[in-house]
């Protein structure tokens, strides 16, 4: 993550840039957000070999870059490349689907379901750039991705469905569940402030 100290939690970046793409003027809604602002189809970020030097011996690899401008390129993109690495999950699948683009990984569709509502790409063997993106309105036409996916409260409600009844999931402090105002105003850290919709 740059090897900045102020970047060794990313959440604060991670929320700012987030709550900069909610709606709040800049859009008039998601959809044109996720579709009118998105400059470029595929984010190839830095994608290690050290985790998986196998695995990764064939998967394109772009520049490192600092966590902002990291979170810069997800957000200006359709499509993030996202491959297996020491585990299968990460969190730029999340980051992605947080940051409205599409992960595109290696994960099995029965095992990894629940992302299903991201939508992602499963089990991607394609990783040639030029191929890719004319494979990629077959492989997943383009549909609005749920970004509600990085909120505790989606996977409480998850959980729920799959149970099919309500659970008990109350914080013991505040004896609610977690909404967007909570998740907007819940740093204990001050960040400085970055455009990062610019």
């Amino acid at each position: 993550m740059g090897g900045r100290l102020d970047f060794r939690n990313p959440l604060p970046y991670f929320r700012q840039a987030f709550l900069e793409t909610w709606y709040n003027g800049n859009h008039n809604n998601e959809t044109e957000f996720q579709d009118l602002k998105k400059k470029n189809n595929i984010f190839v970020g830095y994608i290690a070999t050290t985790t998986n030097p196998l695995g990764r011996s064939n998967i394109p690899s772009g520049p490192k870059l600092n966590y902002v401008d990291y979170l810069q390129e997800i957000l200006q993109s359709k499509y993030v490349l996202s491959p297996d690495g020491d585990h299968p999950d990460c969190h730029r699948h999340y980051e992605s689907i947080g940051l409205g683009a599409i992960p595109i990984t290696q994960l099995d569709p029965y095992f990894y379901s629940h992302l299903r509502e991201g939508p992602i790409i499963y089990n991607n063997t394609i990783w040639n750039l030029t191929e890719l993106n004319s494979s990629l309105p077959m492989m997943q036409p383009r549909s609005i991705v749920n970004r509600n996916m990085v909120f505790e409260e989606y996977w409480i409600e998850y959980v729920e469905r799959i149970v099919g009844r309500p659970l008990r999931w109350w914080d013991v402090n505040q004896n609610t569940k977690a909404t967007l105002d909570q998740f907007s105003l819940s740093s204990s850290s001050s960040v400085q402030i970055y455009n990062l919709t610019n």
